[in-house]
């Protein structure tokens, strides 16, 4: 019940894109801690993978930008088109391209 009250909070309500992130957290924990209980077992790592697979970011909460290996489809055109314009950056260039795509370097 608890669950569903919360799943209608989350995908009734606008967020912030800063707040994305956290509301985002809290929808993966209990989406893991519901299925942990149900089944009463606990959730192994292919578990939350299918999971998230399964039950994707509502809209309130996402800004609809698919990731691959963990980088946004943005960040990845973008990593493209520099590399393919020039395939050796100096360390400034990777600097900046980190910056711009949000990775660490």
């Amino acid at each position: 019940s608890s669950g569903i009250n919360a799943e209608y909070g989350v995908t009734t309500n606008q967020f912030r894109t800063q707040d994305h992130s956290g509301v985002q957290q809290l929808w993966l924990h209990c989406l893991y801690t519901h299925h942990a209980v149900s089944k009463k077992v606990p959730i192994s790592p292919v578990d939350r993978h299918r999971l998230r697979k399964r039950f994707p970011f509502p809209a309130s909460i996402w800004n609809g930008e698919t990731t691959t290996y963990n980088l946004k489809q943005s960040a990845r055109r973008l990593l493209a088109i520099s590399f393919s314009v020039d395939q050796y950056p100096s360390n400034e260039e990777k600097k900046h391209l980190a910056e711009v795509c949000e990775m660490d370097y």
